[in-house]
């Protein structure tokens, strides 16, 4: 297995070496273009004599019985086919991969009798007993069952020169006992086959050849030697007897019936983890399954020197994550005396007792000198990393620290200690209670903080990310009484690319005054969050370093009132304009920001790279941009302003200014104002502006703003007297082409709109492709037929909290409309007339929602046909009785999900037209997620007695439906459906598993006498 795995390894890199594979983000894996898939299907296809089929579209390859004979290969990827051929005669066929898209393709048992040169067969997500011709194969070296269902593996037995056996994900929980006779077998992977419980005794130990298993996420109920059970399970010792084994991926939870430590002494490569509590993720993350490091998780409630296979492993593994029982009080040297020599991440959690990682008092050696990451995690008594001093080389190669809930711990660096960590590149400190800094120079009694200590400037030249968050007594990075800033002028940080400031209340200045030159100015993202006493973000001598910022978010700062800040004097001096790089600012709940820039800035930065601005619930900020930032922004592509509760205009007025501005937006395709109840105009004095670009337009809970007018005013700024008046400025003064690109429309209507606007909206929108719009709760308002003749390219329309004037008339006006939302409109009792001619304007209808129209009679009449409806969902309308009539679903060919929830009074789904009989049959082709739930006098899907099929159904939920014992009357077919969730509520539902020879109608039967009490069965079989 080492060779081959080692050839594979430099195939790969060779094929990434000539551009045909390409690097993956994870470990051990690789990606390849679909242009490269394509030729190499193409190749393999025509000239290697191996069938591809990766679609219904290939199926023609089937019937080419010649081409299956000669083929040496065959690979079948989630193509969709009802059967397979019930004999392959394909005697020099190598392999087959046979995947089911549906988990329900069933493999006939003769289908191998004519391919006995098998040697790999891989079948993936199939539900499945083993086709009896699998034990012909005697060739076969490699079987891989991935993702599948299957109750009896025993065929795998008699497969006795397989050498590779992988079950990655499959339901199963009983490995063979047979499998023992599979004597030849080299490789053993059980990975995330999490229902495993029982392996046989002695199967492990009689396979003497096994190279590598792998049990991730898998089996871990190893029984202790010597104990008596009813059920005789693997031990850990059967692995002593596997002299040839170098891979190992084990959980044993129980630390006390560990293998022989000659066992790993011989391992190449593991994951080991010892102790109960243990998951096979890192930080969140799964272990990489590709690549196999040395990798050990640890947690044993005792001493470790005297467990020599311990020992072996600590020496030997990459990847260490330990949680120290009790005694240990520091992890060099009581854990380990040689420095763990080729530990590359080191993860130490969950200890009371842990006091230091490294005491070097009593013994000195170089400490970690390959550790390139180091997290330490709830450590609650940790007083220091470090105690005394290191030797030379100790840490050399660290680029990663993290420190985590150390709430004993009150700084993390020495300043004498400094130069061990040169290589350092990341920073996290996250939820220390006490850390006052993250920097100190230690005395007799702790931290030092007089003036003259730490003179020299401490450069932290390699560190591009630092991350503090939840430190309530941090005072600053370096302790320093002299200053109140986080980074005084002893610390420099020219490389610095990202910091993230959160939940740091002591803080009132980020920058000292004097800081080092070029120290931050390559900072490229700042985030700040919850930091309470900071007052501003940008002090003057901070603007000229921040021409590399692109990603600036100040969030939930209590106490902010100006991002940029701009001192005249600043302005005065004399220096060249500089430009910022900024592309996203985001401002969250600042509730004292009276400025984000001023127009002094100017001067200063420039701003014209911005593409995002997000401002929200700044509720003292009556004004945005000063003029000149607004006039610079010919980057901005999206502009978000909501909950600003004094916001008057988006752009300041310049005192002064008489002449009419120009405001030219060449590339913002989002504008969106909502929740601004001040808000009177975009800009108070004379001005224009053009959006050519603009596609997406929200305005909404804006009620004193004047969205649109045709007539530019004459800007009468000043009375008789010169005094500076109010003018009532629109937001846009619009001619036919002031929005040429404006597909999507968001708005809240009223009645000014419907006397102000009429036909205007029609005739200056009517390129509009998606359009919202919003009534209010309390008064409902009519939507007029001149605003909606105008709208033929509209493919999107959801409307809330109104009506329409002509019920039932629109319906001709929208041939284009694929998605259609109604909610909250009590009046409407029909969405288009019986016998229409208007139903061809649905015709392209993909989605339909309505929900909380309350007096809704019929949502679709018999006439009406949507064949290319995908979604459709019913929501809270209690006039309905039934959804649709039994010719009506007939139409609904591309119906892929249905949902009906809190309707009342709907007693069935589909009812019948006219005299349905059993012979009748209703068939939901395309429908593969069935959704029933809170519908109280819901008694079955069909009342009626005609078949109903299902034949895509993949998840069907029936819940709080406490009438329906019975799914229907008539035939039911549901042949993909595997396990159906079904209750009463939510919390107490459950995915069913069918039984053997069981469909819906019995499991619905059975979860309500389980469900529901005697006494509720009672009142329901009385009330019907």
């Amino acid at each position: 297995m080492e060779e081959v795995r080692n050839r594979v390894y430099t195939l790969v890199e060779i094929l990434k070496d000539s551009s045909l594979l390409l690097e993956d983000y994870r470990s051990g894996t690789f990606k390849m273009h679909d242009v490269i898939r394509d030729v190499a299907i193409h190749i393999a296809d025509k000239e290697k004599k191996m069938l591809t089929i990766r679609s219904s579209d290939d199926s023609e390859k089937w019937s080419n019985m010649k081409k299956m004979k000669d083929s040496i290969g065959i690979a079948l990827f989630e193509a969709k086919f009802s059967e397979l051929p019930e004999r392959l005669e394909c005697p020099h066929l190598n392999f087959i991969i046979l995947g089911d898209k549906e988990n329900s393709l069933p493999i006939p048992n003769h289908i191998f009798e004519g391919a006995k040169n098998l040697k790999v067969l891989v079948l993936m997500r199939l539900s499945l007993p083993l086709p009896s011709s699998l034990s012909l194969l005697q060739n076969l070296q490699t079987l891989a069952l991935l993702e599948c269902e299957s109750e009896d593996l025993a065929l795998i037995g008699e497969l006795k020169n397989l050498k590779a056996l992988v079950l990655v994900g499959s339901e199963i929980k009983q490995l063979p006992i047979g499998i023992r006779q599979l004597t030849h077998l080299q490789l053993l992977d059980l990975r995330r086959c999490t229902e495993l419980e029982a392996i046989p005794s002695n199967v492990l130990s009689n396979l003497k050849n096994l190279e590598e298993i792998h049990m991730n996420q898998s089996f871990n109920q190893w029984q202790v030697d010597g104990e008596n059970t009813e059920r005789s399970n693997a031990r850990v010792s059967e692995l002593d007897n596997l002299l040839r084994l170098t891979t190992l991926c084990i959980h044993i939870p129980n630390p006390n019936i560990l293998p022989n430590a000659l066992l790993f002494d011989r391992l190449v490569r593991y994951e080991i983890l010892i102790g109960p509590d243990w998951d096979w993720y890192w930080d969140g993350n799964s272990l990489v399954e590709f690549e196999i490091s040395r990798t050990l998780k640890l947690n044993l409630d005792r001493s470790f020197q005297e467990e020599a296979g311990i020992k072996i492993l600590l020496k030997s593994c990459e990847y260490l994550d330990l949680a120290p029982g009790k005694g240990i009080k520091n992890i060099l040297y009581e854990v380990d005396m040689e420095g763990f020599p080729q530990l590359k991440h080191l993860y130490v959690r969950n200890s009371i007792e842990i006091q230091y990682i490294i005491d070097s008092i009593e013994f000195q050696c170089v400490a970690f000198p390959v550790l390139e990451l180091l997290s330490l995690v709830n450590l609650i008594n940790l007083e220091k990393i470090c105690h005394n001093q290191l030797a030379m080389g100790s840490f050399q190669n660290l680029r990663k620290l993290e420190v985590r809930k150390c709430d004993n711990l009150i700084f993390v660096f020495s300043s004498t200690l400094l130069g061990c960590f040169s290589q350092l590149q990341e920073i996290e400190i996250e939820n220390c209670k006490v850390m006052s800094a993250i920097v100190a120079k230690e005395g007799k009694h702790g931290i030092q903080v007089d003036d003259d200590i730490m003179m020299d400037i401490m450069d932290f030249t390699q560190i591009r990310s630092l991350n503090l968050e939840g430190l309530p007594n941090l005072m600053g990075f370096c302790s320093d009484a002299d200053s109140q800033a986080l980074f005084n002028k002893k610390v420099a940080f020219s490389n610095l690319e990202k910091l993230f400031i959160n939940r740091i209340n002591n803080l009132k200045m980020l920058w000292h005054n004097q800081l080092v030159p070029d120290s931050f100015c390559k900072l490229n993202q700042l985030h700040v969050d919850q930091c309470e006493n900071l007052m501003n973000i940008f002090p003057p001598n901070m603007l000229r370093r921040l021409q590399n910022l692109e990603d600036l978010q100040i969030r939930n700062c209590n106490s902010i009132e100006e991002v940029f800040e701009v001192k005249r004097a600043n302005v005065d001096e004399r220096y060249e304009k500089g430009s910022t790089q900024l592309r996203d600012l985001t401002l969250f709940n600042l509730p004292k920001l009276k400025h984000v820039w001023t127009s002094d800035l100017e001067a200063i930065l420039i701003f014209q790279n911005l593409r995002e601005v997000q401002v929200s619930k700044c509720e003292t900020l009556k004004s945005l941009f000063p003029i000149s930032v607004a006039k610079s922004l010919e980057q901005l592509d999206s502009l978000y302003i909501d909950n600003c509760g004094l916001m008057e205009e988006i752009v300041a007025l310049e005192e002064g200014l008489e002449t009419t501005t120009k405001f030219v937006f060449p590339r913002i395709t989002v504008l969106s104002l909502q929740s601004l109840p001040k808000l009177k105009c975009f800009y108070p004095g004379k001005h224009t502006s053009e959006w050519p670009s603009l596609k997406s337009l929200t305005i909404r809970t804006c009620e004193k703003v004047k969205i649109v007018s045709m007539n530019e005013l004459s800007f009468p700024n000043t009375d008789e007297l010169g005094h500076h008046v109010s003018v009532q400025h629109p937001l846009f003064f619009i001619e036919k082409d002031t929005f040429p690109n404006l597909k999507e429309l968001n708005l809240d209507w009223n009645e000014t709109m419907n006397q102000t606007y009429g036909r205007l909206f029609g005739e200056f929108f009517c390129k509009l492709e998606v359009l919202r719009l919003y009534g209010k709760d309390d008064k409902l308002i009519a939507v007029p037929s001149v605003f909606v003749e105008g709208l033929r390219y509209l493919k999107s329309l959801s409307v809330s909290n109104l009506f329409f004037d002509n019920e039932g008339q629109y319906a001709g006006m929208f041939e284009r409309l694929t998605k259609l939302n109604l909610s909250k409109m009590p009046k409407l009792m029909l969405l288009w007339k019986e016998n229409s001619q208007q139903g061809r304007a649905f015709q392209n209808l993909e989605s339909l929602e309505v929900s909380e129209c309350g007096r809704l009679k019929i949502l679709v009449p018999s006439s009406m046909h949507f064949r290319n409806l995908n979604i459709l969902s019913v929501r809270k309308c209690h006039g309905l009785i039934s959804l649709a009539t039994s010719s009506t679903v007939k139409s609904l060919v591309q119906l892929k999900y249905l949902t009906i929830s809190g309707c009342k009074r709907m007693i069935e789904i589909v009812t019948n037209e006219g005299e349905g009989e059993a012979g009748d049959e209703i068939c939901f082709n395309q429908l593969n997620y069935l959704w029933l739930s809170d519908l109280p006098s819901l008694r079955s899907f069909h009342l009626g007695n005609r078949t109903i099929k299902f034949p895509s159904l993949g998840y069907l939920r029936v819940i709080g439906c406490p009438e329906m014992k019975i799914f229907s009357n008539g035939v039911l077919s549901m042949p993909k459906l595997k396990r159906p969730r079904l209750g009463e509520n939510w919390e107490r539902s459950c995915n069913i598993k069918l039984l053997p020879e069981e469909d819906v109608n019995s499991a619905i039967k059975r979860n309500w006498e389980e469900n529901y009490d005697t006494c509720v069965q009672q009142l329901f079989t009385e009330k019907a």
